[in-house]
């Protein structure tokens, strides 16, 4: 994950991991530490362009892609 830059697919910049202002976190969820917010932003950042009803691809497909453990995903998931 460190290291990502445009040239390595990733157009946009990290984000903070900070939510907007009155958005709360979903009922029952722990508060992400940085690098699962930033990896949970990147991930959401690509389903924004997505059709509706498309899916995720596999856990690992996501890990290799953002070079992370699958505990790492399951985290950003969550």
């Amino acid at each position: 994950m460190y290291g990502m830059t445009a040239a390595a697919g990733h157009d946009h910049p990290p984000s903070t991991g900070a939510r907007p202002r009155g958005e709360s976190p979903a009922p029952g969820a722990r508060p992400a530490t940085g690098a699962t917010a930033v990896l949970a932003d990147r991930i959401a950042a690509a389903l924004v362009h997505r059709e509706p009803g498309w899916r995720l691809p596999r856990r690992s497909a996501l890990a290799r892609r953002y070079n992370v453990s699958l505990t790492e995903i399951d985290a950003a998931i969550r």
